[in-house]
């Protein structure tokens, strides 16, 4: 299986492979020369921007990202490149245009219409839709080798050129040209059939690969990179003039005139290409120099966060023994307000009882209900006696069933339950704020007996229960907080 971009790209930079960059440029080199030749529409110009591409991917290949396709960067490089040589041509490339077409051997050249404005319509597509277009069509790659690349599935790489298509569709429509789908397709695969000079790929690689091993006996700094390449460029240069010299006439004279041309545009480029490297050379200073101080932030921030961790879990500690000491101070209130109530006693009201022991049915009484012992003697004399007032008095019925309450003491049931009880007690109290939980237990005269819990409340009356049950005796279901 063959290597991926990536793969290709982090082999060279990482151990500067000649076999990994050898293959980069048979891979790409017709994208690269097809991109430039389009734009300048000269092929030996073309050839000369192709070989400036691999040269500056030799110096910043360590700079392409892993989720940007290798294609793309060559792309956008060509074109760029392209672009300053067209510049510098001006009106000598509209008069050599025509000699410079004779020379190439593309067989269906496209309608000048669609591709005049191919290149500003791509530019116009975000990145991502860019690549894809660029892989498929102008790099020939297959759908599954875009997926690869690009880090998805085939199918959606399928489905992301087919929108980078509709795209480009609006984009020139947009500007008057209306295109289907199909000839928009032929007019992009036809852009990578342009044919490459024979030989250029081995002069590429041999250029390449002669700096990359001049360049391994020393460490370069930036402004020694640049006078390599200007060498580099000079040999060329060398080569071209004499080549030149041998062609007379209006041969020569043209010649010529492009090797000067292309040296000012190589010299355009070498002066771009060292302002761009004293410019990253002084963003990396600034770069080393801002990560400095964020370091020296972070361990100030850091030893900041301890101190305020330490701080942080002092003040929780305070709010626990805080909140616990609220909680203590809240009991007691409250015992405090139910021992204040407990004390109160309505005028005439009986002492409190002994109910610790069981009282039989003979000696219950209206007990008033000035104590929790009071009320409960005095709801079960009540109940016995079918005195409804008296019940309702000592508790606090809701007003939608006092009259139930009433019914039911007068019932035939009551009074065969209420015969059932001999003896009552109390097993507990519990005081929680206003109220107080207490546990009663009857005894019945078949000698069984029955726990029951009540809640009582204290009002301006004194002690009643929350609710009451008259089944047994006086049975008092309480509702608990």
């Amino acid at each position: 299986m063959e290597a991926s971009d990536q793969e290709l790209l982090r082999s060279f930079v990482q151990a500067r492979s000649e076999d990994a960059f050898r293959q980069m440029v048979k891979r790409h080199l017709s994208l690269v020369f097809a991109t430039a030749r389009r734009i300048l529409g000269d092929p030996q110009l073309a050839e000369e921007v192709t070989q400036s591409v691999f040269l500056l991917l030799t110096r910043k290949a360590g700079g392409i990202g892993s989720h940007q396709p290798l294609a793309g960067w060559l792309y956008h490089t060509a074109r760029h490149q392209a672009l300053n040589v067209s510049r510098s041509e001006g009106r000598r490339r509209q008069r050599e245009q025509s000699a410079a077409a004779m020379q190439t051997n593309e067989t269906s050249p496209e309608p000048e219409w669609i591709t005049a404005e191919l290149e500003g319509a791509m530019e116009e597509l975000p990145a991502e839709d860019r690549d894809a277009l660029v892989l498929r069509f102008l790099d020939n790659r297959q759908l599954r080798e875009l997926g690869t690349e690009l880090g998805i599935s085939e199918e959606a790489a399928r489905k992301r050129v087919s929108r980078a298509l509709e795209k480009l569709r609006g984009i020139f429509g947009k500007r008057g040209i209306a295109l289907s789908t199909g000839l928009l397709t032929s007019t992009l695969a036809a852009q990578a059939g342009a044919g490459v000079p024979s030989g250029l790929g081995a002069t590429i690689v041999a250029t390449a690969l002669t700096g990359l091993t001049a360049a391994s006996s020393t460490v370069l700094t930036a402004t020694q990179a640049t006078t390599t390449i200007m060498n580099l460029l000079n040999l060329k240069t060398t080569a071209a003039i004499l080549g030149a010299a041998a062609v007379t006439g209006a041969t020569t004279y043209l010649a010529q005139e492009r090797v000067a041309d292309s040296l000012r545009a190589d010299y355009q480029t070498l002066n771009e290409s060292y302002a761009e490297l004293a410019n990253d050379q002084q963003q990396a200073m600034g770069t080393v120099r801002l990560r400095d101080e964020q370091i020296a932030q972070l361990r100030r921030d850091a030893a900041e966060v301890h101190r305020l961790r330490g701080e942080v879990g002092g003040l929780k500690r305070q709010l626990t023994e805080a909140d616990s000491l609220k909680a203590e101070n809240l009991g007691l209130r409250q015992r405090l307000a139910v021992a204040a109530e407990s004390q109160k006693a309505p005028e005439g009201a009986t002492p409190s009882l002994d109910l610790s022991s069981f009282v039989a049915r003979d000696h219950w009484h209206d007990a008033g209900l000035a104590y929790p012992e009071s009320t409960i003697m005095t709801l079960h004399w009540a109940g016995l006696n079918r005195n409804a007032r008296k019940v309702l008095e000592a508790s606090s019925y809701p007003d939608n069933m006092k009259q139930q309450m009433i019914e039911y003491l007068n019932s035939p049931k009551w009074l065969a339950e209420s015969d059932k009880v001999q003896a009552i007690r109390m097993l507990s109290k519990v005081a929680t704020g206003t109220r107080m939980h207490v546990e009663i237990e009857e005894q019945m005269f078949d000698g069984t007996t029955l726990r029951r819990p009540v809640t009582l409340v204290w009002d301006n009356e004194g002690w009643k229960a929350t609710a009451t049950d008259l089944g047994v005796g006086i049975h008092l279901d309480s509702t608990r907080e």
